[in-house]
């Protein structure tokens, strides 16, 4: 996380660009509790979320937000939100979503570290 915070916002067509990599992590234990075997675009898919997420839990950028991108949850837990998702639109649909907001508000970015998250400069 560490390199992906100090490359800036560099570090987000990276992790777009992983969202469609279905090789699993290989970890020997879970790195989300409860969620499994995790993807390397599920990963991907935390830590985008995740870095467009302040510390009140919510979001910086305007359609980033996991219910945005997926849609609502009914009564799915998160990873099988993100696996309905993934069955019905494929991984490249999920790359669409965020490469949509990226190519809007990519050049606008800025981390900041208060929040310890990326928002959009004002």
């Amino acid at each position: 996380m560490d390199q992906i915070i100090s490359a800036g916002p560099k570090s987000v067509p990276i992790l777009i660009g992983m969202l469609a990599d279905e090789r699993v992590a290989k970890t020997e234990e879970p790195i989300i509790c409860f969620w499994g075997q995790m993807t390397i675009g599920d990963l991907a898919f935390c830590v985008l979320s995740d870095l467009f997420t302040n510390r009140r839990g919510k979001t910086t950028l305007q359609g980033a937000s996991w219910d945005e991108i997926l849609g609502p949850p009914g009564d799915l837990p998160a990873w099988e939100q993100l696996h309905r998702f993934a069955r019905m639109h494929g991984r490249k649909g999920l790359q669409a979503k965020w490469q949509t907001l990226w190519d809007k508000y990519g050049g606008q970015l800025v981390w900041d570290p208060n929040e310890k998250c990326f928002k959009v400069m004002k």
